[in-house]
């Protein structure tokens, strides 16, 4: 175990927009004394309704403007770190008492590592994973980890800022025009500023994924907008996000025309492909699956 004594070193970074979680949150995070909390109220109504936690000396609450986006609200809070570590966490997942033991202990014994990544528990209705499957124990690059490897529809692979600490340095600035996949996007660009990440299994913290959510932020536009990021680092990434990836949340959501636009948005980006006889079918076949399920509320 590591003993850093009273002395604060790890900076929380919260965006948040004042959901009931936040009670249950920081208490665990807040139990080592070597952590301090920022929460980023998006809007004057979220910080009038998070008031009362800056009662607590570790916790600083900062009035954020409601126009910003959540990456503006990451951008807003790594300008104000100044301890040795630094992390971001979601308000509506859950902090494993053990996460800044095992994270910190990893950037302790590495020097050369700059962030250091943990593993999710993922809870949906229907199951339990835990994600990543696949270590980056030898500072993979991101994409290549997530969107490399050409499936359908089942994928293992994650990676969140949640489930990471970093030790403080030069980071990249969050990308304000894109509205999902923010984490990755940093991530990744992180490591073209030359910052190495490594991982352990241990597990360290809870989500619990919201497939109707991720559909209404994986629009056409967003999954354009990311194809045009991945493939500024690889071109054939890219073009397997786009084919087999960017219609994961439209699938599972059961939502048959937000499948069709990005898939309509996907052939207008790189064509269409002989493999897509087999891989279209498949992939309907998935997204009619999971609509009856729906329905039948299985």
């Amino acid at each position: 175990m590591i003993v850093f004594g009273m002395t604060i070193i790890l900076t929380v970074l919260i965006p948040t927009l004042g959901r009931e979680s936040l009670s249950q949150i920081l208490p665990k995070i807040l139990v080592s004394p070597e952590a301090k909390v920022v929460l980023l109220a998006h809007g004057a109504g979220c910080f009038e309704r998070l008031s009362h936690f800056s009662k607590d000396a570790r916790i600083e609450l900062i009035l954020c403007d409601e126009n910003l986006s959540v990456s503006d609200l990451c951008n807003v809070g790594l300008d104000m770190v100044a301890t040795k570590y630094f992390c971001f966490f979601s308000d509506d997942d859950e902090w494993d008492l053990k996460k800044i033991e095992v994270l910190l202990k990893l950037l302790e014994d590495k020097s050369e590592v700059d962030i250091a990544i943990g593993s999710t528990l993922e809870i949906s209705l229907s199951k339990q994973i835990v994600r990543p499957t696949i270590l980056l124990s030898k500072d993979e690059p991101i994409f290549a980890y997530l969107y490399g490897s050409a499936t359908l529809f089942k994928n293992k692979n994650y990676i969140g800022l949640q489930d990471a600490v970093m030790r403080h340095g030069k980071y990249p600035r969050f990308r304000e025009s894109l509205s999902v996949y923010e984490d990755v996007i940093w991530l990744s660009d992180s490591q073209h500023l030359g910052k190495r990440i490594s991982a352990v299994s241990d597990i360290v913290s809870v989500k619990y994924p919201s497939i109707q959510r991720s559909n209404l932020r994986q629009t056409a536009e967003s999954t354009v907008a990311m194809f045009d990021v991945i493939r500024q680092i690889d071109i054939n990434v890219a073009t397997k996000y786009l084919r087999y990836h960017s219609v994961r949340a439209a699938i599972a959501a059961g939502d048959i025309k937000n499948y069709a636009t990005i898939t309509s948005a996907r052939f207008s980006q790189i064509g269409f492909y002989l493999s897509d006889i087999l891989v279209l079918p498949i992939q309907i076949i998935e997204l009619i699956v999971f609509k009856v399920r729906q329905h039948f509320g299985s």
